[in-house]
C-alpha cells in the first residue's frame, strides 16, 4: 500500500517538472529582455542626440542580457556568447496629447530575436533629448 501511494506522488512529481522547468525559462528571458531594453537605452543616451534619428543600430546581447562588444573579445568567443540580436530604430518626434509636438522626445522601436530558438520581440520606448 506505501508503495502505492509512494508511486502516485513520484508520478505527480515528475508531471510537473517540465511545468516547473518552463517556468524558469520563462522567468529568465523576462529578465533578459528587461536587462536588453535598459542596457540599449543606456547606450543611446550616451551618443547625440541629432544623430540617433533614421539610423538603425544594433546591440548584441549574450544569454543574461549583457551587452556584447565585439571589438573587446576574440571572435570566437564572440560566436560562442552571442545569444540576443537587437536592432534599433529612432524615429522622430513624439506626439503626445492634445496634439502637441516635442523636438525633444525621440521614439525609440526595438526589434530583438533569440538567435538560438529564432523567438522574435518588439517593444517601444520614448528617448529624451539627452543634452548633445
Amino acid at each position: 500500500m506505501a508503495l502505492g501511494i509512494l508511486a502516485i506522488c513520484i508520478t505527480a512529481i515528475m508531471g510537473l517538472m517540465p511545468v516547473a522547468l518552463n517556468a524558469v525559462r520563462n522567468t529568465l528571458d523576462i529578465g533578459a529582455r528587461q536587462r536588453m531594453l535598459q542596457a540599449t537605452k543606456g547606450e543611446l543616451l550616451n551618443l547625440p542626440y541629432s544623430s540617433l534619428v533614421g539610423d538603425t543600430i544594433k546591440y548584441s546581447f549574450d544569454v543574461d542580457g549583457r551587452l556584447l562588444d565585439p571589438t573587446q573579445m576574440t571572435t570566437e568567443l564572440f560566436d560562442k556568447l552571442h545569444h540576443f540580436q537587437v536592432e534599433v530604430v529612432v524615429t522622430g518626434s513624439a506626439t503626445i496629447p492634445f496634439d502637441t509636438t516635442t523636438k525633444n522626445l525621440a521614439i525609440v522601436r526595438i526589434t530583438g530575436s533569440n538567435i538560438i530558438t529564432h523567438q522574435t520581440f518588439k517593444d517601444q520606448f520614448h528617448l529624451p533629448h539627452n543634452g548633445y
